[in-house]
């Protein structure tokens, strides 16, 4: 049951982290063109108003964008996988 848990664990990792990469993937061709010191992405500390920004800015610009809609389904399958995890390892561990 440990590796299960492990993998389950394993699992939720590697989908925030696709999730977080198809974020910056968003924000780059938003940020397109756009001279380096002008970018928000370099320029502002708060990374969630940027991104939820650029996601804006990107459903402008790219109505059908399929990146995004990968996007959403590998930011629910991550919370499918978190809450799966926990269930999972409560279970296990009995907290």
């Amino acid at each position: 049951m440990w590796a299960v848990c492990i993998l389950a664990w394993c699992l939720f990792v590697a989908c925030l982290c696709s999730a977080l990469w198809l974020e910056e993937k968003i924000i780059a061709e938003v940020e397109q063109g756009i001279p380096i010191d002008q970018r928000p992405s370099v320029t502002s500390l708060n990374g969630r108003a940027v991104a939820s920004a650029a996601r804006k800015q990107h459903a402008a610009m790219f109505p059908q964008s399929k990146l995004r809609l990968a996007n959403s389904a590998v930011w629910f399958a991550s919370g499918l996988t978190l809450i799966g995890t926990l269930t999972l390892m409560s279970r296990v561990f009995g907290f």
